[in-house]
């Protein structure tokens, strides 16, 4: 789907979203069953080598690039059969993705979020990128299952996350579940191999 169309199914509520997914899963089955699926995977993303599989990849897309989510973006339990772009998306109010399900390459390049981030218990089957986001408070991954490593690289979480710097990690009274929240990012850096987010991400557990 376009960017247009992509807006106008996700308005219609997840009900709708997810019958129009099982509905590309099940005509990718077909595809698969009739011997006319063909695709290869390049860095994460498939490309087509048919005419039908660039169909199906073309109509499986959830494109939401540049898009602005004035209030909170609920996402809860949707499911991506395709890739999923989110490329310069605005968050305003919360971005709630739990219980989300993502089967292609799904990327947040250059996303902009200005509340929470929820990914709890968030299912992705292909490559998941998060490369060069910015949190504003510390997002939420407990639980989250991943096929394949997370792209990590120039992550960044605000000074004023909790527990914040030195200073006020001493003498500030911190949540009691920030320090689960540092172990799942903490988790997913050392499942991507990125050395330099799993030691930020320790020191956020460790004065948590």
């Amino acid at each position: 789907m376009n960017r247009e169309e992509t807006l106008a199914l996700y308005r219609k509520g997840r009900k709708a979203w997810n019958e129009w997914a099982e509905g590309m899963r099940t005509a990718r089955k077909k595809l698969e069953e009739a011997g006319e699926w063909a695709a290869k995977k390049f860095l994460g993303v498939l490309e087509p080598q048919n005419e039908a599989t660039r169909n199906w990849l073309e109509a499986a897309r959830a494109d939401f690039s540049g898009v602005t989510f004035e209030e909170n973006a609920d996402f809860f339990g949707f499911v991506f059969p395709g890739q999923t772009w989110f490329k310069g998306a605005t968050f305003g109010g919360d971005a709630r993705f739990a219980m989300a399900r993502f089967a292609g390459y799904t990327s947040f390049p250059r996303a902009e979020l200005h509340q929470a981030a929820d990914f709890t218990a968030i299912t992705s089957e292909s490559a998941f990128s998060l490369e060069g986001v910015t949190f504003p408070h510390l997002p939420v991954f407990r639980q989250a299952h991943f096929t394949e490593p997370p792209g990590l690289d120039s992550l960044q979480l605000t000074r004023s996350v909790e527990p914040g710097g030195l200073v006020k990690s001493i003498f500030s009274r911190v949540r009691p579940d920030v320090s689960s929240k540092y172990r799942a990012l903490k988790a997913l850096a050392i499942a991507g191999h990125d050395h330099e987010q799993k030691q930020i991400f320790f020191r956020g557990e460790i004065r948590a």
